[in-house]
């Protein structure tokens, strides 16, 4: 246990006034270790005491080391001579060896020592351990000429995977800025770029980087002001301003910021317990330069700057430009985090809408920000003229999940993939009857396919349909469900059947047992194509990568969206057999369809749910998500519907806004989907304890609601059964 000193001793007297420790409790702070703070043993007690602290206030700590001033040492003491190029030492393998060995055999080992004479939290590990960080080779120009450095990288991927699991486990995690590279050699790379790149990975809520000097100085060498904070854009026109060793550490904080992090921090490590002194900025205003998000300048694609507005205003400023669509929002999101977003005002709220079943890894997932950003500055756009290999990668992935040979058109959502599918049916109709052409579509009452011409007239919901009549003709609606009437309504007219595997904007509502199976069997006796649009139950919703895949169906169509970019837009349209050759050059085609970005999104969601192993997850938490919801005890619930984290709460009365509006107003997002239906579609990163938060708010916002309005008998009607096979 840890010795109580002047230093904690302060630090108790700190945690309960200090607003920086409870905001930041529960969420990571990465804090770059270095300079006089590693040397001085006085600095070095103080920096452990303060490490050990923030853990117990709640903090979740990791640390960043390198270690310059001991591999001189060493080399020093072997004989072997440095050669420093552009302000980089040139690494030959020999050095490197030595550097990996300092780093990580005996400078990571006394920092975790260091931290467990205080408490033992330290895990020590390398940024080769789980593959946390991926380098690439760093090259520099001297004089006009190319240089090679050797191992000298940066860093170019990280996989905080390792990192996170040992703070899930209370631990404090310190990491040795050695990399491998995909080329098999070991890298040295720069400690501060790398504690900025676990940062942004991490999402954490600040970088912290101690130095050796007292920040930065307005006017250089004129005066000795300390800037006390700066935005992005004035950080990047101060940068061609400062001297070398001042660059990498704020261009680790540059780097920090426009990757998401919100602030970042350099100290004046020579400051006993400087990371207590930052805590209470108001004690020592002049300790170090603060970064805060802003807007970016020219050739940086920094996050832009954060609305200073109310949601008050930006609801009268929406009514003023935007189309009346979808009325005026009630909230104002401005961030997002894991299962939670935070509106304009500050208020921060569970989401279990998931962006309607989009946000399939959360808000500000590591992988899809690394892809994202990856990305974007390698290929931004190609139009459909060119082919790019991740849109080719990401089709090959599909067809591999599968298990079924077949082609991919990719979209940019729900129903241009399902306009895809539909201009297949009608060449399929063509192609079957060239005199006459089958025309015919059947689709189900209460289906929802989208809100584009082609795609409203398969809707089944006749409100939506009325105001944009006539549709495209030759849709015929049968009740979802009803065996009877889809046999009669199919036959050797039929094109295509086209169905949902469960009714999401319906209310999350299952056909039964063989109904899909039934559907297949009918289109294949009547040579009709079976197209099954999965934009909301694809992609892991269910517990399964598709849910037709769990029932054992194969339609010759399946759609695609939502929750295949986690966030991006992109939808495919996968087609199987003959159905795959319809398409001839220059009948369909997309601009944006298939953007490089989009598919490097689509990949890391894909990638993150096979190797964090979300499929059971969903099937785990949505098993307890559906128990939660069974044991609500309210007089206005009726029954639960649903599969996986894809859940629909039944009501006894048309309140199901007034339920979502209450929640709202306590911290819980919820979709009221029909009048009497709560659909509750929480991101598949969801965990058991994020469901037992959420239960008693929505019980609260029931009560609430139940002693407002007359509560009705229980319903009699045919509707589903209460709860169905985690495989839908």
């Amino acid at each position: 246990m840890i010795a109580v000193d002047a230093a904690l001793e302060k630090a108790a007297v700190l945690v309960d006034a200090l607003p920086w420790l409870q905001r930041f409790a529960g969420k990571a702070v990465v804090v770059k270790y270095g300079g006089n703070a590693m040397t001085s043993s006085a600095l070095q007690k103080a920096f452990a005491q303060d490490i050990v602290f923030l853990k117990y206030a709640g903090i979740q700590p990791v640390v960043v080391h390198g270690g310059g001033p001991q591999i001189n040492a060493h080399l020093d003491r072997l004989g072997i001579a440095s050669e420093f190029r552009a302000g980089l030492r040139v690494t030959t393998p020999e050095i490197m060896d030595v550097v990996r060995m300092v780093l990580v055999g005996q400078v990571n080992s006394d920092v975790v020592n260091l931290i467990n004479d205080h408490g033992s939290y330290a895990v020590g590990l390398s940024g080769e351990d789980g593959g946390l960080f991926t380098a690439v080779r760093r090259g520099a120009v001297v004089d006009g000429a190319d240089v090679d450095l050797g191992q000298v990288g940066d860093v170019s991927a990280v996989d905080p995977g390792t990192v996170r699991a040992l703070l899930d486990a209370g631990r404090i995690p310190v990491v040795a800025t050695v990399a491998r590279g995909r080329d098999g050699l070991t890298y040295n790379v720069n400690a501060d770029t790398a504690a900025a790149a676990l940062a942004v990975a991490l999402g954490a809520e600040k970088l912290i980087i101690l130095t050796d000097v007292e920040g930065v100085y307005a006017d250089w060498p004129a005066s000795d002001a300390i800037i006390d904070r700066l935005s992005v854009k004035e950080l990047e026109d101060l940068v061609p301003t400062l001297t070398a060793g001042m660059i990498p550490k704020m261009q680790a904080c540059l780097d920090a910021v426009c990757g998401g992090v919100p602030r970042a921090h350099i100290l004046d490590g020579r400051v006993p317990h400087s990371l207590l002194d930052e805590a209470d900025r108001k004690a020592t205003s002049a300790n170090g330069v603060e970064l805060r998000g802003g807007p970016a300048g020219p050739g940086n694609a920094g996050p832009p700057a954060r609305s200073t507005a109310g949601t008050a205003d930006l609801q009268r400023r929406w009514r003023a430009v935007m189309m009346d669509n979808y009325g005026t929002p009630a909230l104002a999101l401005a961030a997002g985090n894991g299962v939670r977003v935070s509106d304009v005002d500050g208020n921060s709220y569970l989401d279990f809408v998931g962006g309607i079943a989009v946000s399939s890894l959360g808000h500000a997932h590591p992988a899809i920000v690394n892809a994202v950003s990856a990305q974007v500055v390698t290929l931004l756009h190609t139009s459909n003229l060119y082919l790019h290999e991740p849109e080719l990668l990401l089709a090959e992935r599909l067809i591999e999940l599968i298990g079924r040979p077949g082609r991919v058109f990719f979209a940019n959502s729900g129903a241009e993939a399902n306009e895809a599918a539909l201009k297949l049916t009608r060449r399929h109709g063509w192609t079957a009857d060239p005199d006459g052409g089958r025309l015919e579509v059947v689709a189900s009452d209460g289906g929802f396919h989208g809100r584009s011409m082609g795609a409203l007239s398969l809707t089944g919901t006749p409100a939506k349909r009325a105001p944009f009549e006539p549709l495209p003709g030759g849709v015929r609606f049968v009740p979802y469900g009803d065996s009877a009437a889809l046999r009669s309504a199919v036959g050797p007219h039929t094109a295509a059947v086209f169905l949902e595997t469960t009714q999401g904007e319906g209310g999350v509502i299952s056909p039964g047992a063989g109904y899909l199976q039934l559907a297949r069997t009918l289109c294949t006796d009547n040579g009709a194509l079976l197209v099954i649009d999965e934009v909301q139950s694809g992609i892991g919703r269910t517990g399964a990568w598709f849910a037709t895949t769990a029932l054992g169906i194969e339609p010759d169509v399946l759609t695609l969206a939502k929750g295949l970019g986690g966030g991006m837009p992109i939808g495919a349209c996968i087609a199987f057999g003959a159905a795959a050759q319809l398409f001839r050059p220059g009948q369909h085609a997309t601009t944006f369809g298939g953007n490089p970005v989009a598919c490097a999104a689509a990949l890391a969601v894909l990638d993150t749910i096979e190797k964090d192993g979300l499929l059971a997850n969903v099937r785990a938490v949505g098993d307890h998500l559906g128990h939660r919801l069974g044991e609500l005890d309210s007089p206005l619930v009726d029954k639960t519907r649903g599969a996986g984290l894809w859940r629909a709460l039944v009501l006894r009365a048309p309140v199901a806004a007034a339920v979502e509006e209450a929640a709202r107003g306590r911290g819980l997002l919820l979709n009221a989907v029909q009048p009497d239906v709560l659909r509750l579609a929480p991101p598949l990163i969801t965990a058991r304890a994020d469901v037992d938060e959420a239960m008693p708010i929505l019980a609260d916002s029931l009560a609430v609601v139940a002693g407002q309005h007359e509560v009705p008998g229980r319903r009699t009607d045919d509707l589903p059964p209460a709860t169905e096979s985690a495989s839908r």
